[in-house]
C-alpha cells in the first residue's frame, strides 16, 4: 500500500489488554503511515520501500518491525 491511516477505537474493557496488530507491504513507493497521535513509538519508525511491516500497539505504545 502507498497510504495507510488507522484509527483506534476507545477499548470498551479497560479491565483487559487491548493490543492491536495489523501488517502491511510497502511496495515500490515507501508506505506513509498514519495513526494517532496518541501512539507512542518504542522507536520511531522509518518506513522504506519494498518491505514487509509487521505492528503492535498494546496501550497506545506501538512497535514496528520489518521483515
Amino acid at each position: 500500500v502507498t497510504s495507510l491511516t488507522l484509527t483506534l477505537d476507545t477499548p470498551a474493557d479497560t479491565t483487559v489488554y487491548n493490543e492491536y496488530m495489523f501488517e502491511f507491504v510497502s511496495g515500490s513507493t515507501a508506505t506513509t503511515l498514519s495513526l494517532p497521535s496518541t501512539v507512542k513509538w518504542v522507536s520511531e519508525p522509518n518506513i522504506e520501500a519494498d518491505k514487509t511491516y509487521q505492528c503492535s500497539i498494546v496501550n497506545n505504545i506501538g512497535i514496528i518491525i520489518a521483515v
